[in-house]
Parts: structure tokens; sequence; C-alpha cells
């Protein structure tokens, strides 16, 4: 009997050494374990539509050792300004440079001539068919996409596609947009304006160009200045977006935009950090998980879409 109870008192003597040597192993892990630094260089003049992808690279931050940093590029610096502003993160110790280019051809050159190419990724910029270390949204279905939404929904008959001609996200998507419209009975055009004046009398022609019944705004400026003339134009047109701000959000849920184009910047921002964090490659977290949505009214509150339209609110 005393001999079992020395080896009972010898075993839980041992597991709890065990026990003390996992917590202050795992302590010291923690407090030896170096911060891990992220910086998202965006080329914009201001920060307000990152929002979202600062939200989710938060997110994925908030479980690990690790610091996100946003800074912007000012358009008007240029691939030039745009270096530097990714060089100078380097320097006050980032580990890793996330970079939404407006200059992306040339920043990529100069990043490689810099060395900086394994620690940099570029973000919803790039040749989705080819550069497959960039994060992006596919563009062109997603204008395919909306196309279809619109063609489905049978409430459109005559389009006008409307946009600004430096738009970001015209290009692709117009691609998109037009080669599901041309295989449908739906009629378009396309007008991409030069300057604002020009916006606005585009605007106009909904009213008073009765062969339109829908229109497509391509780009931020375009659905702000439609929204802002709603009431001016006949409430037969039906509007539909291509935009992922909050104001867009809201023109949704206000009935004033029937249908939206929604790039998921938070998943964008989440994916980029959980990246550099597990070192594994970004056609593997990426894969299976939806980059942009078609919502409109009757589905924007559904479970998934509040995740993606109000991440905020995580």
């Amino acid at each position: 009997m005393r001999k079992n109870k020395l080896l009972i008192g010898f075993f839980l003597a041992l597991l709890g050494l065990i026990i003390v040597e996992y917590y202050i192993y795992t302590n010291y892990s923690k407090l030896t374990r170096e911060t891990i630094k992220i910086s998202f260089v965006v080329s914009d003049d201001n920060l307000d539509r990152w929002d979202n992808m600062q939200y989710g690279a938060e997110a994925a931050a908030s479980d690990n050792d690790c610091i996100v940093t946003f800074v912007n590029s000012p358009r008007d610096a240029g691939p030039e300004g745009e270096l530097d502003v990714i060089s100078r993160q380097f320097s006050e110790g980032a580990d890793y440079v996330a970079v939404a280019s407006g200059y992306y051809g040339k920043v990529r050159e100069l990043v490689k001539a810099k060395s900086f190419a394994s620690s940099v990724i570029f973000v919803k910029t790039g040749n989705v068919k080819s550069d497959y270390n960039n994060l992006m949204v596919d563009e062109y279905s997603l204008g395919r996409d909306l196309a279809q939404h619109i063609i489905d929904a049978k409430e459109s008959y005559n389009l006008l596609l409307l946009g600004g001609s430096e738009s970001a996200n015209a290009n692709l998507a117009i691609d998109g947009l037009k080669d599901a419209l041309d295989k449908s009975d739906i009629e378009y055009e396309l007008a991409l304006s030069k300057d604002s004046a020009e916006l606005v009398n585009n605007v106009y022609q909904l009213r008073y160009a009765l062969r339109y019944d829908g229109v497509v705004a391509l780009d931020s400026a375009t659905i702000d200045m439609i929204a802002s003339k709603k009431d001016y134009l006949l409430d037969a047109i039906s509007v539909y977006a291509i935009d992922n701000r909050q104001e867009s959000v809201y023109y949704l849920d206000s009935s004033l935009v029937d249908a939206l184009a929604y790039e998921d910047d938070y998943s964008l921002g989440y994916i980029t950090v959980e990246h550099f964090l597990d070192g594994k490659s970004l056609t593997r977290i990426a894969k299976g998980v939806p980059l942009y949505y078609i919502v409109d009214k009757e589905s924007m509150y559904s479970e998934q879409m509040e995740k993606v339209l109000f991440p905020f609110v995580k």
C-alpha cells in the first residue's frame, strides 16, 4: 500500500513538473518571438476607401504577433514616389510589404531592381492570367457576372455603360460586360467621360434619351453623380454599379442602386496577411474564396453578405 502511494505521488509530481515546464516553454516562446510587421502601400490620395482591406488585414493579424500598417502614396508622386514609400517601410522595420499600385508595371520592375521581390506582393493589380503571385479580383468575370445578373433580371434592354476614362475598374470589367451583353438581346452604348462636365451631361442624357432604361456606373465618381441626380432621373431607369465603398452599400440599401458588383477587399486584406504569416502560397489560400459578389437589395442582408458588406461590425 505504501509502495503504491509512493508511485502515485511520484507520477503526480512528474506530471506537475511536465505541466510547469510546458507553461514556461510556451510563455517563453511568446515572449521571445519576434513581432512581424506588415505594411500595405496603396496608390491613392487618401486611405478612406481602403478601410475594408484594413479591417481584414487587422483581423488576420489580431491572433498573431503581427502589426499591420497602411500608408498611401499620392497619385501625383508617380512610380518613383511609390517605390520611395515602399523603401521607407523596409527602412522603418517592415518585414513584408503589400502594394496596391497605381503604376503596376513600372513599380514591379523597380521592386525587382531593388531586390525587394521576395518580401513584396501586389494586391488588386496585375494580370489575373499571368501574375500568379499577385492577389487580385478577376474584374473580367465581375463584369460578366454583373451583365448576367442584368440579363436574368429582365428589367433593362437598353443600357448606357457610363464611367470615367481613367476608371480603375472600367477596362477589364467593360470587356466582361460587353462580351456577356453581346450574347443577349440587350442593346448598350459605352460612354467614358473625359471630365466631370461631360459626365454630368451623360447623366442628364439618361432622362432625355428615352431609349435608355438602365445604366451601369463603372466607377465611384459616376455612381456618386447618378445617386445625386436620382430624383431628377426617370424612375423607370435601373441603376447598376461597380464599386466597393460604403457609400455604394448605402445607395443599394436606399434603393438608389438596383444591384452592386462589390469587390471583397476584406478578404483580400485577410488573405494577404495570412500569406505572409503562414508562408502558404496565395493561390492555395485564396482557392475557393469568392473575391467579389453581385448583390441586390434582397440579398444584401443575408448572413453571408452582411459579413462582406459590413466588415466593421465583425
